[in-house]
């Protein structure tokens, strides 16, 4: 069970990072909200011209899609399904909730480095109505209120700043990235609580990272359980897998950074 954790945490970002989120629980199918992004990412593809991405890695990246592919179709799809057969979806609300409020240091930081303070101060607000009132974030309380959260990582703010994306790298069961965000994961992680898990709540030092590893899995596995056929339904019929994800990655992270 500990390796499966292991296992899980880097994976799924693939999901996490890589492809839009979205409101639907579906457990077969393709959902009206998953059709409606699916429809959205044909028209960005269709209007928007992709500028040519540096890819010496080429031939190492597209045979680790195909064994990230062939890992999430065998393995962790099935336990996205399973995950979400099981869990009410209240319940799946509420701990995507807890995790999202969790992330506030990541958000707020980058918000802060990117001299958004009115985003900023909406990042406080949001932590404070959510840990107090929302019982520690699985109440989102300020969402209720009008007070939006404002995603921002540090890939972002090097983006921001004009720090170009670099060369694009597939990760063993990390999925897509490219340099310029894979140092932004490494520098976000240092301000994510959840990383700290076994300092935090373990009674003993655990130095295989256990409860981290364990805190961060379950964060994953429910946010992706929201669709479990997000990924097969957006791949489907694609004829060259590769650089139909290359594109679509580095697209959004540049729509994100424009935000």
């Amino acid at each position: 069970m500990k390796i499966l954790f292991i296992l899980l945490v880097p994976f799924i970002f693939l999901n996490a990072v890589s492809l839009p989120e979205i409101p639907a629980v579906v457990n077969s199918g393709v959902s009206l909200a998953t059709q409606n992004i699916l429809d959205d990412e044909i028209d960005e593809f269709d209007g928007e011209f992709a500028p040519l991405v540096p890819d010496p890695l080429s031939g190492y990246n597209r045979f680790m899609t195909n064994v990230n592919d062939a890992l999430y179709r065998l393995i962790f799809k099935h336990i996205f399904v399973s995950y979400d057969a099981l869990m009410p979806n209240i319940a799946q609300t509420g701990i995507e909730n807890f995790f999202t409020n969790l992330k506030f240091p990541v958000r707020f930081v980058n918000n802060i480095f990117q001299a958004k303070f009115s985003y900023a101060s909406d990042e406080i607000k949001a932590f404070v109505l959510n840990t107090t009132i929302g019982l520690g974030g699985f109440i989102d309380i300020a969402g209720k209120k009008g007070i939006k959260i404002h995603k921002e990582d540090f890939g972002q703010t090097l983006g921001h700043w004009g720090v170009g994306s670099g060369f694009h790298i597939v990760w063993p069961l990390v999925g897509h990235s490219n340099l310029r965000d894979s140092i932004g994961l490494g520098v976000d992680y240092f301000f994510t609580p959840s990383a700290y898990g076994d300092k935090i709540w373990a009674k003993k030092p655990m130095h295989d990272g256990f409860i981290s590893f364990s805190l961060n899995s379950l964060a994953v596995v429910n946010k992706s359980a929201k669709d479990p056929y997000l990924y097969e339904n957006l791949t489907k019929g694609v004829l060259d897998l590769y650089p139909f994800l290359r594109d679509a990655y580095e697209q959004r992270r540049r729509a994100q950074i424009k935000e």
